[in-house]
């Protein structure tokens, strides 16, 4: 359980600093804020979720795996939603890398590289 909790800890904190990275340059675009909903609604999923499998004390292997599902979502559901206009900008791969990292710091991200600026 206490892993679980801590990668609930580090998904909040994802939310935090991809919020952060959005308003560095003082102006938060349309694209930023629509990646921050995005994320702002998986995280409300999945706290629910684990609250809802902490309940008991114990987080079972079906919990887990709900947990992970909702997690690989907000990643597909983010990833889609800054492609949604067909172009990765600088600041929409940024926000990804910050999620990604974030929450897995040892994740491998480079893939994110070769579509920042695509059309297709």
């Amino acid at each position: 359980m206490d892993k679980a909790k801590e990668k609930m800890e580090r998904i909040r904190e994802a939310l935090t600093q991809i919020w952060q990275k959005a308003k560095e340059d003082g102006v938060v675009t349309d694209d930023e804020q629509a990646i921050i909903d995005t994320v702002t609604s998986s995280v409300e999923k999945l706290e629910e979720t684990f609250e809802k499998a902490a309940e008991d004390g114990i987080i079972t292997q079906e919990e887990r795996n709900d947990l992970y599902d909702l997690e690989e979502k907000m990643y597909s559901d983010t990833y889609f939603t800054a492609m949604s206009d067909n172009v990765l900008t600088q600041e929409e791969a940024l926000l990804l890398r910050t999620l990604i990292l974030t929450i897995n710091p040892n994740s491998d991200v480079t893939w994110l590289e070769k579509d920042i600026g695509s059309k297709d």
